[in-house]
């Protein structure tokens, strides 16, 4: 019984407290509306239109009237201009539009969207559409973020701009919260807060008054069923009762509806099971008088359990029938009752039909779980989807970052060319002029002084050819080895499987393996274009680029381990490159020929000693060997430990591992 109410309440004060600050119950409606609409009729003002409006559209969202809150929702869009303010809560109210068609990612994002509008401005009206925006969005965290959210940040910034409303409000948004996770101390003591705050607010609008009675009436509820859990049957009672009283003026107000239940479920815990019961039928009664038509089915609900107790087991099972029929249950509703109604039929010893139900239940049950797990494999394609889109969006920035470099160092290049050769012709011509002030230096002079500039610019421009033409063979050596070590093998691998690939029974070539080969080659290219320019290394340094870059070669069977003592980041640019390089090729070697399953890179700087040692458990090698080996990577290594002017050691045994150790001086 418990179990149920609880639900039922808050399934009501969900309802009731989220989406807007325009909270009403039936009897209330009228007036706020009829008081909203005489404050439109007088209003002069494009803005108060507009937002006079908005909170219209707010009262008929609550009322689920859908026609009527679309259409004070425009007459609203039709005042709000340029004004940031209503364009700001403009975007809060659309949200609602996307929550009656069920597109919640949409509602979300309109909040989030209203929430950063709101939040650039100061003002106090600003300051509450950001609060009651964080409200709504509170909605949508677990309990413990929705707490956290209220409490750092919608009250301290309501308390700022002092609205006792917004205050009391989100203290009562957190009282819910405590007891939905049964944390029934705290919801007592943020209700107890609400209550304080709600019975200091002054009536200075009709509309406020209207809403804070609601506000009061559901708080005392809340507080009632929490010494309800409490055991506390004496304050429950107590706060039941002053909640009757103030509810007694609004005979067909929804929180009327809340009141049997938990009133119902007092009697039910005293032992006052047929009062329990009578209860009930007065709040189904009221169902149908107020048309609350998917409320019944909760009391039927309540009702079947105190039935049951009374053990009047053939009324228990027509009201279980009537709530199975319902259109208003959900698939995970109907398959708890099926369950119920197994468990009734066993009671009362009718085991043919209680098998029978209980085999409806687990395979409901299954049918669940297989659309739930459908379900994930769906979330699970499109996160992938995201995080591919996400990998070629981060390419596409590095070939743009790349291409910008290009054009930058190009453009150096022309400057430096063109600031050369002018020096170079104002070198020329002054020579020219003071070759003509000294006529008496002999023919042979001049031939000769023409001869050896001649000679000088002939030898400067081969020097700046060799030194480009350098750089060019450099790097495209570096890519050769990428392209020939990488993307080159799996490339051979694919086309051999190609060629091996067999046609099947049906005519179909099966195309697993040439898939996978593909994916590889395509994501070691992506890799080959990343190793370019490593970004991480320019941007955050060594330490933080060894990091990223030993998290990204980690692969389902190597674990790849970074340690790092002392600033290993105070080193110069062109050596941090330079260690990096010879860490990523090390690595590279390890995967590809040490057969191994963790390896460990160990960076450290002792005063002006840098230290690198990289260590594998994989199947060692001859160390005598190597200057036999025809591959790229050993020499690239014993290249850039040379151009550090540093000292490479190397110890391996056959399935022991290999250890390098590499020391220069800073």
């Amino acid at each position: 019984m418990r179990k149920k109410i609880n639900f039922v309440l808050l399934f009501y004060f969900f309802h009731l407290a989220s989406f807007s600050q325009e909270m009403v119950s039936n009897d209330s409606s009228i007036l706020v509306v009829e008081t909203l609409k005489n404050e439109l009729s007088l209003a002069k003002s494009d803005s108060l239109k507009c937002i006079l409006n908005y909170k219209l559209a707010g009262v008929f969202f609550q009322l689920n009237n859908t026609n009527k809150y679309q259409y004070y929702y425009k007459q609203g869009n039709k005042y709000k201009k340029k004004n940031q303010f209503l364009n700001s809560i403009s975007v809060f109210y659309n949200s609602y539009n996307y929550f009656i068609k069920g597109d919640i990612n949409k509602f979300k994002e309109n909040l989030e969207e209203a929430r950063i509008k709101l939040k650039k401005s100061n003002d106090k009206a600003s300051k509450t559409y950001y609060i009651l925006t964080l409200n709504n969005q509170t909605k949508f965290l677990n309990n413990e973020q929705s707490v956290k959210l209220l409490l750092n940040e919608a009250i301290p910034i309501s308390k700022k701009i002092n609205d006792s409303v917004l205050i009391a409000r989100s203290y009562l948004s957190v009282a819910i919260s405590f007891f939905d996770i049964n944390d029934f101390n705290k919801a007592e003591f943020y209700i107890n807060l609400s209550i304080k705050h709600f019975k200091n607010i002054t009536k200075n609008t009709e509309v406020n008054y209207l809403l804070n009675i609601d506000n009061l009436s559901e708080s005392y509820l809340l507080l009632g069923e929490i010494y309800l859990y409490k055991k506390d049957y004496v304050k429950s009672h107590k706060f039941l009762e002053k909640a009757k009283w103030i509810l007694k003026n609004s005979p067909y107000s929804n929180l009327n509806l809340t009141y049997y239940l938990i009133r119902s479920h007092h009697e039910f815990e005293n032992g006052k099971i047929e009062n329990a019961l009578k209860t009930l039928n007065l709040g189904i009664d009221m169902c149908l008088k107020t048309n609350q038509i998917p409320f019944i089915q909760k009391f039927k609900l309540a009702k079947f359990t105190t039935l049951k107790e009374l053990k009047r087991y053939k009324e228990a099972k027509e009201i279980l029938f009537e709530v199975l029929n319902s259109e208003y249950i959900g698939i995970d509703e109907k398959k708890d009752f099926i369950r119920d109604l197994a468990s009734l039929y066993a009671e009362i010893k009718d085991f043919p039909n209680a098998i029978v139900n209980y085999e409806r239940y687990i395979h409901l049950n299954d049918s669940i779980n297989e659309n739930e797990y459908n379900k994930e494999i769906v979330s699970l394609e499109a996160k992938f989807k995201n995080e591919e889109k996400e990998k070629q969006i981060t390419v596409l920035k590095a070939e743009k970052q790349k291409a910008i470099w290009t054009a930058e160092n190009n453009k150096l290049y022309y400057i430096l060319f063109g600031l050369t050769s002018i020096l170079l012709l104002s070198i020329s011509f002054f020579l020219f002029k003071n070759n003509q002030n000294q006529k008496n230096l002999s023919k042979q002079k001049e031939i000769n002084f023409n001869q050896n500039l001649e000679k000088l610019n002939a030898k400067k421009n081969v020097e700046v050819m060799q030194a480009m033409i350098n750089g060019e063979e450099a790097e495209r050596k570096r890519i050769a080895r990428d392209l020939h070590d990488g993307i080159g093998s799996r490339l051979s691998s694919l086309k051999m499987q190609i060629g091996e690939t067999k046609v099947g029974e049906k005519g179909k070539i099966d195309y697993p393996e040439i898939a996978t080969l593909l994916s590889i080659s395509i994501s070691e290219l992506r890799q080959t274009a990343f190793n370019l320019v490593p970004e991480t290394l320019l941007k955050l340094g060594l330490e933080m680029a060894l990091k990223d870059l030993c998290f990204s070669m980690n692969t389902n069977t190597v674990n790849i381990h970074f340690l790092s003592n002392g600033e290993i980041n105070n080193i110069n640019k062109s050596n941090q490159l330079t260690v990096f390089r010879i860490i990523q090729e090390l690595i590279n070697n390890a995967l590809k020929h040490a057969n191994c399953s963790e390896i460990i890179v160990d960076c450290s700087r002792n005063k002006n000693i840098f230290l690198m040692t990289i260590e594998d458990n994989g199947i060692g090698f001859n160390t005598n060997d190597i200057k036999d080996f025809s591959g790229l990577g050993i020499k690239n290594i014993q290249s850039r430990v040379e151009l550090l002017k540093g000292k490479l050691d190397i110890n391996s045994n056959s399935k022991k591992g290999t250890s390098i150790n590499i020391e220069f001086s800073i």
